[in-house]
């Protein structure tokens, strides 16, 4: 998608061999990542387009926030957010680490949440089931977000989904002001404190 927006300042989408969207190449990119990942639990296993030797398949992305940790389309800034990935097994897998990429629609990296870097390791799991990564108080503004799945055991590649979902951020109160920057000043957000001295 980045390729896209830097050769082209308008693009076309087509649906089914019909014009679809029409128009400056950033918007259309969105219209296009937001049609192919929409819903709040997205099925993964019918995916063709993944890469890795297959003995472990990530078959759900679902997003949770809110009090209840109910299953969400979109979460606000300053949210607690929980990301949720099923997964089955061929055979038992030994020290798999789980990457959830987010990047920017344009293909800019935004950050990397892994469990080998924050814990827990896992030395085994079970051949099936979901694994959940916890974020408090999204740091991250208004807009779509692209999620990349990545999955190693014992070092080797068994499973990985470019554009495996989109998060959606909206607008939140992440400072307790009501404020937020614009988003030409960059979308992470930072706790900051100030003081005159």
């Amino acid at each position: 998608m980045a390729a896209i927006q830097s050769m082209s300042t308008k693009a076309l989408l087509l649906q089914r061999g019909e014009s679809y969207a029409m128009g400056v190449t950033r918007e259309v990119v969105d219209t296009y990542l937001a049609s192919v990942s929409t819903g709040t639990a997205l099925d993964l296993a019918a995916r063709q387009d993944r890469q890795g030797n297959g003995r472990l398949r990530c078959t759900s992305l679902e997003f949770r926030s809110g009090q209840d940790s109910s299953p969400v389309s979109h979460v606000c800034c300053g949210d607690d957010l929980e990301i949720i990935v099923g997964y089955t097994c061929t055979e038992s897998l030994r020290n798999v680490v789980l990457s959830i990429g987010l990047y920017t629609l344009s293909g800019g990296p935004l950050c990397l949440l892994r469990n080998d870097l924050s814990g827990p390791e896992w030395s085994t799991l079970p051949l099936r089931g979901k694994l959940s990564c916890r974020v408090g108080r999204l740091p991250i503004g208004p807009g779509q977000y692209q999620v990349n799945l990545h999955c190693l055991a014992n070092k080797t590649v068994v499973d990985a989904v470019q554009g495996a979902g989109t998060l959606s951020v909206e607008p939140g109160d992440f400072f307790g002001t009501g404020k937020l920057p614009h988003e030409s000043n960059g979308v992470l957000l930072v706790d900051q404190d100030w003081s005159v001295y």
